[in-house]
């Protein structure tokens, strides 16, 4: 009939829902329908409910997410990589268990001063996911908890995932505590201990039992 109803993306405005995306990107094989998990919608500003607009998580508009890239081939995402994109159709783009406004709290898409990255699971790189070292999930350190912008969380030289060893956050027997510079309490931390940091008491580096 020539105008556009309820349900229908606008003929005459190529982005609908004012997201940043053009319809054409969002609605990738052009049928007209929204069709999950495939695509955003083009009527809704924030397709997974995060409350992140999607232009904001698909930063360059052209409906593909872009992972990071690791530049140095470190592993580590960090000064000279290339920043990754949130999902615009998941509530938790790196499968932390964190959801993405939590973790990109200003919601601009970036992974700034005090978040961790929503589009990666170990932002600090210590080998413990970012969601068992976040508890709660809420996206703030709060007591009790890992830090997960922290590789080594009490400073005992030691990295969150040598001394929490199968990365639940809890200190578990045959394990050092990730929250405690000296696990047993004998005034030496348990990094001096442990001389190679690697969590295992060695007796060729004479690791103190």
């Amino acid at each position: 009939n020539g105008t556009s109803d309820v349900g229908e993306t606008r003929m005459f405005h190529e982005d609908s829902d004012c997201d940043g995306i053009d319809d054409g990107f969002e609605d990738a094989n052009h049928n007209g329908i929204f069709e999950t998990p495939s695509e955003t919608h083009p009527l809704k500003k924030d397709s997974d409910n995060d409350t992140l607009k999607d232009g904001d998580e698909d930063r360059d508009h052209d409906g593909v997410v872009k992972a990071w890239f690791d530049a140095d081939g470190d592993g580590c995402f960090g000064n000279g990589d290339t920043v990754g994109e949130t999902d615009p159709r998941k509530i938790d783009s790196d499968g932390d268990l964190i959801a993405d406004n939590a973790e990109d709290q200003n919601g601009d898409g970036l992974c700034g001063a005090g978040e961790t990255c929503a589009w990666s699971s170990d932002t600090d790189c210590d080998g413990v996911n970012d969601g068992h070292e976040d508890i709660n999930r809420n996206g703030v350190r709060d007591r009790g908890e890992l830090d997960p912008l922290d590789p080594d969380s009490d400073g005992d030289g030691l990295a969150d995932g040598v001394e929490d060893e199968n990365g639940n956050s809890f200190w578990d027997v045959g394990e050092t505590d990730p929250l405690q510079r000296d696990t047993d309490h004998d005034g030496i931390a348990d990094g001096v201990e442990d001389r190679d940091h690697d969590g295992v008491v060695d007796a060729f580096f004479g690791d103190v039992i």
